[in-house]
């Protein structure tokens, strides 16, 4: 099977070392009965914070445990640390614990009032509602800007006036001030600026002489910061980017010329976008677009997983760490997989409120001494017998009901060997959606393309055929060499048109493991899909304009698909394209494209919008794995500039945009059912041996395969 959900089963001996482990990994407790009494030592390397202690260190300054009356020595853990006496764990650290009545608020121990009271000076006073000026529901007696609507009361500078009433003009003492809750954009010009304060920032000695603007920002929590500017800059403009923990005295956390990222703790930071003077003392003032991201950095443990939230499909996500600087080591197995996965790993956590096929992998191959495997679970609970939905080297795939998710990133242990270190995490989620669609087979495309993207992408581009082997039909039944195995060649690489060969294939797969209708193999016979000539299907995939110039003509010709408009295409759909440098390329249709690269599943109607090309999936690329092979990428007509978010795309340039078939060969697979009600002709074929019997001996199509082009399908029928 493709894919099927792992069904678990744990021995009880597994229950009770799971359960012993999970003692000193987590603060659960375990069932008297069974972890009462069990002991082990094991080692601590993590620090533990202050103010707390290990649970029972021995004279080895370890902690000592007992298992069935022996001394147990497992491979290196974090280990479990408890808060000393009048403190609790809160977030990672030990702090005070606080008396009745009191909260602990960013260090501090805060009186906690009763609704409609707030606290000043360690009383609690009733909130005035008769008064509040601008109706933000705080009243003016607390209000820290009582005519202009501020419901949170954010105070950046803790200056007592909050945000909203704050003057903010750009310089040190009125720094524009970032709102930290979503991505911040603002645009100036330092040519408009009065202040030039700050002329070089240590240890950087690049002459920042020019002109500035100020911003602040506060966050709550450990967050990462990307800051950057619209690139290229404007002619005779050198705006540079400075994060700063300070101004005065000033420290310099990161600098840049277009953008700076940093993670950065709790806390005040400001940001200063200086202008630099060159070396003929040039004051390269002038405009700049600047955007601040914001993205919590969880610790990625049992108590605070990587939060991905509740997602909204399609969802795309990627994320580069090093397992080396991870927290946690909770998990060591995933039963009934037995590898040793005691490394350190980062646990990410996300919520579907629907259907979907989800989709994480890393790339391959990995950095040298590293071993990063995927688990995707359902539970944090390792005594839950099916908590392990798929597991991976590279990558999972699955689909996933409405349900709260968890996606391990764990280092494989070799021997004496902790193969920690870093990855690089891609993460695509589709929604499923209904198969409601009678006409057309793109449900099934679709999820094979995910399928195909899940395992075999990015194994190198090369002439060769299919990433795997496929099995067609049931190789039990084989009458006359219909059914069998469609074998790989060349090492896992492919090429774009046996990619949509490929493609087509697993959707058939998928439908009949699906639905148990097999006989989606009776149309065609095995070498239909090997042999690479005009009778045969392959032949036409491969393009041979004298019958075919893509997929969408291959599935029309065979009676298995429409050739159609390309603004009718829907995703699963196919396109042969041609480049304006004069060479092609076979590809699956994913979606329409905007010049600002958002994506529409139909064609847009508005005129506004301004459809620029298309993403699809294929393989292209490099030879080597990793460079090359199954990969999605964004299509862009040549009657378009290459549009800025490509910087950060694979984009293809140069599409040649047109009605012509020939260039633009454009189309959609039928559902098996439409398939065309005569069966084409190939060598070898016995009439009538087909679910769709062919009403005489002897009917094919045309002698000379140039003669198809344009017939519909009903003529192809009376030929």
């Amino acid at each position: 099977m493709l894919y099927r959900k792992k069904i678990i089963f744990l021995l009880f001996s597994i229950f009770i070392i799971s359960c012993s482990t999970e003692q000193n990994k987590t603060s659960k407790d375990c069932n008297d009965s069974i972890c009462k009494g069990d002991k082990k030592i094991i080692n601590c390397p993590n620090q533990k914070p202050n103010n707390s202690h290990w649970e029972d260190i021995n004279k080895d300054g370890k902690i000592e445990q007992i298992y069935n009356g022996e001394k147990y020595v497992p491979d290196v853990y974090d280990c479990l640390w408890y808060c000393n006496n009048n403190y609790e764990k809160i977030s990672g650290e030990c702090v005070l614990k606080c008396d009745a009545g009191y909260e602990y608020i960013n260090g501090e121990c805060k009186l906690k009032c009763d609704a409609g009271y707030y606290e000043v000076n360690g009383e609690c006073k009733p909130i005035d509602t008769q008064n509040d000026n601008d109706s933000d529901g705080v009243s003016d007696d607390i209000d820290n800007c009582k005519d202009i609507a501020n419901p949170t009361q954010a105070d950046t500078d803790s200056n007592g006036i909050g945000d909203a009433c704050e003057e903010q003009d750009g310089s040190q003492i009125h720094p524009f001030i970032i709102d930290t809750s979503q991505t911040y954009t603002n645009q100036q010009n330092t040519q408009n600026s009065q202040y030039s304060l700050i002329n070089n920032y240590p240890p950087n000695t690049l002459n920042e002489g020019g002109p500035e603007y100020y911003y602040i920002f506060k966050i709550d929590k450990t967050t990462k910061v990307k800051a950057y500017i619209d690139f290229p800059e404007p002619e005779n403009t050198d705006i540079d980017i400075h994060l700063l923990k300070s101004i005065t005295p000033l420290k310099l956390i990161s600098r840049g010329h277009y953008q700076v990222e940093a993670t950065l703790n709790q806390g005040v930071y400001y940001i200063v976008m200086d202008t630099y003077v060159n070396s003929d003392n040039e004051v390269l003032a002038g405009n700049y677009n600047l955007t601040v991201e914001f993205t919590p950095d969880y610790a990625g443990t049992i108590d605070e997983p990587i939060e991905l939230g509740t997602l909204s499909l399609p969802f795309n996500y990627s994320d580069l760490r090093d397992t080396k600087n991870a927290q946690s080591s909770f998990f060591d197995s995933y039963p009934p997989n037995e590898l040793n996965e005691g490394g350190h790993e980062y646990i990410y956590h996300f919520k579907l409120t629907e259907p979907a096929r989800f989709i994480a992998s890393i790339e391959n191959p990995e950095p040298d001494g590293t071993d990063i495997d995927v688990h995707l679970i359902s539970s944090l609970n390792t005594t839950d017998n099916s908590f392990l939905i798929e597991r991976g080297n590279y990558s999972v795939y699955s689909r996933l009901e409405p349900g709260d998710y968890y996606l391990v990133m764990d280092s494989y242990v070799d021997g004496s060997d902790v193969m920690e270190g870093q990855y690089n995490l891609s993460i695509v989620v589709n929604p499923i959606g209904s198969n409601n669609d009678s006409l057309y087979f793109n449900y099934y495309i679709l999820e094979a393309v995910d399928y195909l993207y899940a395992n075999y992408k990015l194994l190198g581009y090369a002439s060769a055929n299919l990433t795997h082997d496929i099995e067609y039909g049931d190789s039990d039944i084989n009458e006359e060499g219909h059914y069998g195995i469609i074998t790989r060649s060349g090492g896992a690489r492919t090429m774009c048109v046996s990619a949509q060969m490929e493609v087509v294939l697993t959707a058939m797969q998928l439908y009949a493991e699906e639905t148990g209708d097999y006989s989606v193999y009776d149309y065609l016979p095995l070498n239909s899909w090997t042999i690479q000539n005009s009778s045969h299907i392959k032949g036409h995939i491969w393009v041979n304009h004298d019958y075919s110039s893509g997929t969408p003509d291959a599935l029309k010709n065979f009676g298995m698909g429409e050739t159609m408009p390309f603004e009718d295409l829907k995703p699963g759909g196919f396109v042969g394209l041609n480049r304006t440098n004069g060479t092609g390329h076979a590809t699956t249709f994913l979606a329409f494209l905007d010049a600002d690269g958002n994506e529409y599943d139909t064609y847009p109607s508005s005129s506004n919008i301004q459809i620029i090309g298309f993403k699809y999936f294929s393989s292209q690329g490099r030879y080597d794995v990793g460079k090359g092979g199954f990969d999605y990428r964004w299509a862009i007509f040549s009657t378009y500039d290459t549009p800025s978010f490509c910087a950060s795309k694979r984009c293809d340039t140069g599409i040649i945009k047109s009605t012509n078939p020939t260039y633009l060969n454009t189309g959609m697979m039928w559902a098996p059912e439409h398939w065309n009600s005569s069966a084409p002709y190939y060598p070898g074929n016995k009439k009538g041996t087909h679910k769709n019997k062919i009403k005489k001996e002897g009917d094919f199509l045309p002698a000379s395969p140039k003669d198809w082009d344009g017939l519909t399908s009903y003529e192809l029928n009376k030929q």
